[in-house]
């Protein structure tokens, strides 16, 4: 079975029941590709509540942290994440977003920008030891400076 199905199968079966108690994703050295994180995405993006299957849950407005640092991420993988993030419409409490240590570059960092209103609790982004330059990071300031 592909890794990323296993994700797919794990996450979707349990965030169903416990996406409010969820506090911390910590994910990091995984070996997980954008494959994977596309999967966990989609897990975020669709989890339901099991008593309503029409209606979004509530639960990652719990999230005060997602740590996806040492994979093997690109910005392909990051817009997938951002993606779920701005599905949910906003993550009050999610104060840190870790992911250094991955092949990840501008594109991710204007992804990051983008949402950045939908993030009002951020108060740590990691993106040590990546392919982002000095001119994203200034773009990056830039988007923050407007929630």
């Amino acid at each position: 079975m592909l890794r990323s199905q296993i994700v797919a199968d794990v996450y979707e079966a349990g965030f169903h029941n416990a996406m409010t108690q969820v506090r911390e994703m910590a994910y990091a050295n995984n070996q997980w590709d954008d494959d994977a994180i596309r999967q966990l995405a989609h897990c975020i993006d669709v989890c339901k509540p099991s008593h309503d299957t029409t209606a979004r849950a509530p639960g990652l407005l719990n999230l005060t942290a997602l740590h996806l640092a040492s994979n093997e991420l690109t910005d392909e993988g990051v817009r997938a994440i951002v993606g779920a993030i701005s599905s949910k419409s906003q993550l009050p409490h999610l104060a840190v977003l870790d992911l250094s240590h991955n092949s990840v570059g501008d594109a991710a960092v204007e992804a990051i920008a983008a949402i950045a209103p939908l993030l009002p609790g951020l108060r740590e982004l990691d993106l040590t030891d990546t392919c982002i330059t000095d001119q994203a990071i200034y773009h990056l300031i830039d988007a923050g400076k407007m929630r």
